[in-house]
This record gives structure tokens, sequence and C-alpha cells, in this order.
């Protein structure tokens, strides 16, 4: 049996799920103790218990089945790839507008953020969510791909407390195209560069995504046409490393912003 063959047994049956996995809190367990634990038939728990031991994942001995080191390392690595899959499917409206080789962290760092998305009632769910964090932070850190007028408009203000610190990483691109656009974006730029502490970068290449600290708050999102889609929020310990080594390495190939 290869190892494909050990997944598909345990994802094709819940109860042999189950048995397995009260068989790693409780053991030696017989089949009537299993019965009044897991929600299945007796002939269920039976052909279960019956399967494992010709598979080689528990022995049975005459006080009931322990599981083997064979079926416990199956299980725990079953366990982690279920919620590995979990987390992924949850998160996918941001991750999969992201290539593979451009998000450079563990799966796991994100397993407890917040998904935020635009709403029937709620179109602009992800920016309000930036305002909202942003009005009450003292420190923002953002490497952005484009810039709303909301976020130039409250990052100015915010300005005004002295004790407020910003820092903004832009992509060229977006730099280009405001100097190029006019409108107004160029000159707003320009405030915020002249700014009290407030400091504006130019990286040295092109933003895929936005990453940001907001505090204690770790935030990334993806945009399509123009539009936030869709961001992801936490403050995990793990997210804040990566986002603080990402933010650090934007910083270091970026030269600040001149008008």
């Amino acid at each position: 049996m290869g190892g494909l063959d050990q997944l598909q047994f345990l994802v094709a049956s819940p109860a042999r799920r189950a048995v397995l996995e009260h068989l790693s809190e409780t053991e030696p367990v017989t089949a009537t103790q299993l019965e009044s634990v897991v929600d299945f038939s007796r002939r269920t728990i039976t052909r279960a218990l019956t399967a494992f031991e010709r598979r080689g994942y528990v022995q049975s001995a005459p006080e009931g089945y322990r599981l083997t080191a064979f079926g416990a390392y199956l299980l725990k690595e079953f366990t982690t790839a279920k919620a590995a899959i979990s987390t992924a499917d949850r998160l996918a409206e941001v991750l999969s507008r992201i290539d593979a080789d451009e998000l450079d962290v563990p799966l796991a760092a994100f397993e407890s953020a917040a998904v935020i998305e635009p709403e029937p009632t709620n179109p602009y769910a992800v920016i309000d969510r930036l305002l909202e964090l942003r009005a009450r932070a003292s420190e923002v850190r953002m490497a952005v791909h484009i810039l709303s007028q909301q976020t130039v408009t409250q990052l100015l203000e915010r300005a005004s407390d002295p004790d407020f610190r910003g820092e903004l990483l832009l992509s060229p691109d977006y730099v280009t195209a405001a100097a190029n656009h006019g409108g107004g974006i160029d000159v707003r730029l320009e405030d915020l560069a002249a700014a009290e502490g407030i400091t504006v970068y130019v990286a040295g290449e092109t933003i895929p995504y936005m990453v940001g600290t907001i505090d204690e708050t770790v935030t990334v999102g993806v945009r399509e046409d123009r539009t936030a889609v869709a961001m992801l929020e936490t403050e995990a310990e793990g997210a804040r490393d990566w986002a603080t080594s990402k933010l650090a390495a934007v910083q270091t190939a970026a030269s600040e912003y001149t008008p």
C-alpha cells in the first residue's frame, strides 16, 4: 500500500477517523466502549478496527485496542494536512490572487486570520476596515501597489498627531502613474512626504499585494482592477514576524520618495 492509499482510506470514512482519533486520546479501548463515545454502529466500529489491525494501525489485546506507532504517525500527519487544507480553503479569496513564489510565509502563520471581503451591503468593507484600524493606530507601515484617496486623506489627518508614525512603501509603477496622471494625486504624495512623522519610499520593484502592520495587527490585501477584493487580518506572532521582515526587505531595496 502506498501513502496515497492510506490517505484515501482515512478520507473515505468519517467513522474510521472518529475511531482512530478516540484511540489516540484513550487506550486501550474495546469496541463496546467505542460504541458509547462515537456516533456509529457497533458493526461499523468493528469493521474499522478490523481494517486498522490488518493495515497495522492498531494492535488488539484482551484489554482492548491500542494504536501502533504507525497508526499514531498517520493520524498526526492526516490531522495536520486536514487543518492546513482547511486553512488554505478559508483564505482562498486572498491566496488565489497571489503567485506562489510571492508569498514566502508558512500558512500556519495565518491560520487564525480573519478574512475581510466586500459584502452586498458594504462593497467597501476592506477599505472601511483599514480606515478603522488606522484611525486609532500609533504606527502604520504599509507596502502597497496603489493608494486610495481615503488612505491619503486619513494619513494626512493622522500626521497632525505628534505621536503618530507612518511609513509608506509604494510600487514604482504607481508613483510613475501618479506623476503622469495629474489630478492632484502627485500633489497628495508630495503632501504625504512632507508630513511630519510620515516617510514615503518608492520600492525597487512592483509590489504585487498589500502588506501592512498597524500597531500589532498584520494585514495582507489583494485588488482586482484597482478595487480591494479581500484582506487577511491577524495579530498572530508568526504573521507579525513575517510582515516585519517583508517590509524591512522592501525598504532595503527602496529609495525615499522625492517629488
